[in-house]
């Protein structure tokens, strides 16, 4: 995430100008989704690695309520190097 927000510093704090001051946040997350999009289609083609097995037990322990298509999601961001949350 910090490498698309450097690589497009100006878009991504017009974005949260935009966001301030409409007092919505729908264009900062219009945007962040954008680059998210981009990154993963950037990457779509490059083979998803082995999960550790430790990673979705203790995952699925912590948020038993989780479909697998977040799963797959997850999995598809972790492994592309693009961290949505610290």
């Amino acid at each position: 995430m910090e490498n698309m927000v450097y690589a497009n510093q100006q878009q991504y704090y017009d974005a949260i100008t935009a966001s301030s001051n409409a007092a919505d946040s729908g264009p900062f997350i219009d945007f962040m989704l954008g680059e998210i999009q981009k990154a993963l289609e950037a990457h779509k083609r490059e083979p998803i690695k082995k999960v550790p097995d430790k990673i979705p037990d203790k995952l699925l322990q912590a948020f038993p309520e989780m479909q697998s298509m977040a799963w797959s999601g997850y999995i598809l961001i972790y492994f592309t190097g693009f961290w949505l949350f610290p």
